[in-house]
C-alpha cells in the first residue's frame, strides 16, 4: 500500500514540475533563445512576383540581382552570385542565376557571367519599385519555384552565410 502512494507521487511530480518550469519561464522573464536559423531578410509573406520572372526560372528556385547600370559593385554580386551558383554542388540544378535590368545590360568584358542568365524586363524592375522593395544596392533576391518572393541577401552579408541560408533552404524544400 505504501509503494502505491509513492508511485502516485511520482506520476503528479512528473506532470506537474514539466508544467510549473514552464510557467515560470513565460510569467517570470526567463526567455528561451529563439534566434533565427536565416541570415537574409525575410520578404513580406506572399508576395508574388511578374510572371514574366517567374516564367524566366523554368520551375526553379531564382537567385536576382538588380541593376539598372553595371558599375563596380554591380560586378561584385554578379561575380558573387556565380561563385554561390557552382558552391551549391549538387543542388546546381535547382537554382536559376538571374540578373535583372530594367534596360539592356552591358557587363565589361572581364566579368565572366558563366552560369548566370541576363533579362531586361523594365516591368518587373517598375514592380519591384511599386512594391517599395530596397533593390538599388544590388543585394541578392531569392524567389521560390512557386513565384514567391522570399528573401534578400544584403550586399554587405558574406558569401558563405548565403551559402549557408540556401543549402538549409534546399535541404529542408520539397519544391523547385
Amino acid at each position: 500500500m505504501r509503494t502505491n502512494k509513492w508511485l502516485l507521487l511520482i506520476i503528479w511530480l512528473t506532470a506537474i514540475i514539466p508544467m510549473m518550469i514552464a510557467w515560470s519561464m513565460a510569467y517570470l522573464g526567463n526567455e528561451l533563445d529563439l534566434d533565427t536559423r536565416n541570415h537574409g531578410e525575410l520578404a513580406p509573406a506572399g508576395m508574388s512576383v511578374p510572371t514574366t520572372l517567374s516564367k524566366s526560372l523554368n520551375g526553379k528556385w531564382g537567385l536576382i540581382v538588380l541593376s539598372q547600370d553595371c558599375n563596380s559593385h554591380c560586378q561584385e554580386q554578379l561575380y558573387r552570385l556565380r561563385q554561390l551558383h557552382t558552391a551549391l554542388g549538387r543542388d546546381i540544378e535547382r537554382i536559376h542565376s538571374l540578373w535583372l535590368s530594367g534596360q539592356p545590360p552591358t557587363a565589361p568584358d572581364t566579368l565572366d557571367l558563366k552560369h548566370v542568365e541576363t533579362l531586361t524586363e523594365p516591368d518587373v524592375v517598375q514592380w519591384f519599385n511599386e512594391q517599395n522593395l530596397h533593390w538599388q544596392d544590388q543585394g541578392i533576391w531569392l524567389v521560390d519555384p512557386n513565384g514567391i518572393l522570399v528573401m534578400r541577401f544584403s550586399p554587405a552579408l558574406k558569401g558563405k552565410q548565403i551559402l549557408s541560408d540556401l543549402h538549409w533552404l534546399l535541404k529542408t524544400s520539397q519544391v523547385g
